[in-house]
C-alpha cells in the first residue's frame, strides 16, 4: 500500500474511533463495546485488507547482524596484523579464506532460479 493510502486509512480509522466514542456516550453503552463492534465492521472492509505491518526484527536477525559485524572486525584485524608484519601474506590469505567460509555459513548465498 502506498503512503498516501496509508495516511488516508489512518485518518479514517482515527475518525471511526472518535465517532465510535461519541456514539457510545449518546447511546449510553460502554465505549469499548462500541469500538469492538466498529473494529469488527472495519475489518470487513475490503480496502483495509491491503494494510501490511513491517515485522519486528527478531532475535535471529539481530544475531545475524552481530555475526556480520564480528566478521568485519575479524577481517580488519587480520589485515592490520599483516600491515604490521605480524603475519605474512600467505597467512592473511588463509585467514581470509576461513572468514569467507564463515561468512557463507552466516549468510548463505541466495540462489537465483
Amino acid at each position: 500500500m502506498y503512503a498516501p493510502h496509508a495516511l488516508l486509512t489512518l485518518v479514517l480509522v482515527g475518525a471511526a474511533l472518535l465517532i465510535g466514542t461519541s456514539v457510545a456516550r449518546r447511546v449510553g453503552l460502554a465505549a469499548p463495546v462500541v469500538l469492538l463492534v466498529a473494529g469488527v465492521l472495519l475489518s470487513l472492509t475490503p480496502a483495509l485488507h491491503d494494510i501490511a505491518v513491517a515485522p519486528e526484527p527478531d532475535e535471529r536477525t539481530e544475531a545475524e547482524m552481530l555475526r556480520n559485524e564480528l566478521l568485519s572486525v575479524k577481517r580488519a584485524t587480520v589485515v592490520a596484523l599483516r600491515d604490521e608484519h605480524v603475519i605474512s601474506d600467505t597467512v592473511l590469505l588463509r585467514l581470509q579464506a576461513q572468514l569467507d567460509a564463515e561468512e557463507n555459513r552466516v549468510n548463505p548465498p541466495s540462489t537465483v532460479d
